[in-house]
């Protein structure tokens, strides 16, 4: 064949340069065409390559056609990787797998990536995504890019893979679109100076950073620091709670730190009745354990930190008798200063049991007073009077906010027994270290209360010494005579009773009866600052309430 003249190659080649080329026909080429292939009965034919051999292409351009003889598809390659264009079917493809993303995002989060792992014999996929949300690209790929709204939620993302045989079943995907939100809990509400505050994160599934102004940590990661101040005011507590997805949420709050904390203690008879005052095992259900230490019936409790307490103690109605009532007990309140760790000496007042029948051999007896005592010197701090035992034909007297017990209603004049505490006088006295209360020259008469220091006086002698013992010696009830269908005296004093009525415990005891008359009730001391004292005021059992006062 002879070649082509030099001025021919020329002005194909600019030929080509201009308006394309076709191959298998004589038309010209479309003008938007670089190659027209042009044919009635022939096709163009791919490179024919298994994945393996594919996969071993280096750098393939974009663009890039190739047949699949392994899945039989026409692929090309694009930027993300191989994409079926077409392929070989007779049914729609399957439904994609698990779509793999995060499934909490952050309200605002950009280009959150979500996919699939390639779908046999799909060529396409179609992803749906909520509303308020917006997809970033084209969607028909296998994976997507989502840019999240603000709005906070459960979203739901699903894809389906599609083949020119069909769609298949959609495979779907929750999303949390969620800030945390940054809360915490303490305890004391108020911290106390040198005492450790516990706080608590209540942010679930996050991650903390706590800041403590002029704390010990003055920060912490944990989710429950414990943090100690030492020195009062305002401090600013900062906590920062970050969600797995990233987002965070801060909390900054202002407490107070103070060198007091608020509290109450209830101290009462623990259930007890009688004579004698409660076992440890009573005040343990009561309060729980390792709050008192019980010895004799004496609840012995440990100040908890220096500061002003205001005590409240209240003596025991006394005993009824005769269908009469006893009398009520006294209630004193006062401030005092106690320091951390100052053992208080704690008698609860108890109620003398109540006795049935008429008439004066059917007298009460009479019931305790209530003390709280410092033990480093047994000094009183505070006394409440309890009531005297009903008469025959008279109410029991009441304790008294006064110093000195009260006689019985028949007085001492027509044969009643002084009360303990001094036993001079009308009943009891000021509450002095003398001697005990006097003694009736009768088997008849009613007995008299324990005081502060002393014992009551009784009434006869031997088996009948039915007074009221002193706190310094133990504040048990006076025993029954029981040869006259008596009953005992309240712990705390009391008296019990045989004939006629007895009075009740308190500073000074109270005188007993004579004749038929009320016995008489215990008296009372207080040593605080402000004082708040009432006769006749408690009926009942006695108590005694601590309050811690803070400024």
């Amino acid at each position: 064949m002879r070649p082509f003249p030099l001025f021919v190659l020329l002005f194909l080649s600019l030929g080509l340069q201009s308006q394309g080329v076709t191959i298998g026909s004589t038309n010209p080429p479309d003008p938007t065409a670089v190659l027209d292939l042009q044919s009635i009965n022939q096709g163009l034919l791919l490179p024919r390559l298994s994945t393996a051999q594919r996969n071993a292409i280096q750098n393939p351009a974009e663009g890039l056609h190739i047949y699949n003889t392994t899945n039989k598809c026409v692929e090309v390659w694009f930027p993300s990787g191989w994409k079926a264009t077409g392929c070989d079917c007779s049914t729609a493809p399957p439904a994609p797998g698990q779509i793999q993303g995060p499934a909490l995002v952050c309200p605002g989060d950009t280009l959150a990536t979500f996919s699939v792992a390639p779908v046999q014999g799909a060529v396409q996929y179609q992803w749906v995504i909520d509303n308020q949300d917006t997809l970033v690209g084209a969607n028909g790929g296998d994976s997507i890019q989502v840019n999240f709204s603000n709005l906070q939620g459960a979203r739901n993302i699903s894809v389906t893979a599609g083949n020119s045989c069909g769609v298949s079943p959609s495979s779907s995907f929750s999303v949390q679109v969620a800030s945390p939100s940054a809360t915490f809990t303490m305890s004391p509400n108020s911290p106390v100076i040198n005492n450790p505050a516990q706080f608590n994160a209540t942010t679930p599934n996050a991650n903390f950073a706590w800041t403590f102004q002029n704390g010990t940590p003055a920060s912490s990661v944990s989710s429950s620091p414990s943090v100690t101040w030492t020195q009062t005011g305002q401090v600013q507590v900062q906590l920062i709670a970050t969600s797995p997805a990233g987002c965070k949420d801060t909390l900054d709050s202002l407490i107070q730190v103070v060198n007091c904390q608020p509290n109450t203690w209830q101290f009462t008879t623990c259930g007890a009745t009688g004579r004698l005052g409660p076992s440890q095992s009573q005040c343990n259900s009561s309060y729980g354990p390792g709050v008192v230490t019980v010895n004799g019936g004496i609840q012995a409790w440990s100040v908890p930190a220096t500061g002003t307490y205001r005590i409240t103690a209240a003596g025991a109605q006394g005993g009824q008798g005769a269908g009469r009532p006893g009398g009520l007990g006294a209630i004193m309140q006062g401030d005092f200063s106690l320091n951390a760790g100052d053992v208080l000496r704690i008698l609860v007042g108890q109620q003398a049991p109540n006795r049935g029948g008429s008439g004066s051999n059917s007298s009460g007896a009479g019931s305790g007073g209530s003390f709280v005592v410092l033990q480093s010197g047994n000094v009183p701090l505070i006394v409440a009077g309890g009531g005297g035992g009903a008469g025959g034909s008279q109410d029991g007297l009441p304790g008294t906010s006064g110093l000195n017990g009260t006689s019985s209603g028949g007085g001492s004049g027509q044969g009643g027994i002084n009360g303990g505490g001094g036993g001079a006088g009308t009943g009891g006295s000021a509450g002095t270290q003398s001697q005990p209360g006097g003694n009736g020259s009768s088997c008849s008469y009613g007995a008299g209360g324990g005081g502060f220091y002393t014992r009551g006086g009784y009434h006869c002698s031997g088996s009948f010494q039915c007074a009221g013992e002193s706190f310094l010696n133990g504040g048990a009830g006076g025993p029954a005579d029981t040869q006259n269908g008596g009953v005992e005296g309240g712990f705390g004093g009391g008296a019990g009773v045989g004939h006629r009525a007895s009075a009740g415990g308190g500073w000074s005891g109270g005188g007993g009866d004579g004749q038929s008359s009320g016995g008489g009730g215990g008296g009372s001391f207080n040593s605080g600052a402000n004082p708040s004292n009432s006769s006749g005021a408690n009926s009942g059992q006695g108590y005694v309430t601590i309050t811690r006062i803070c400024p």
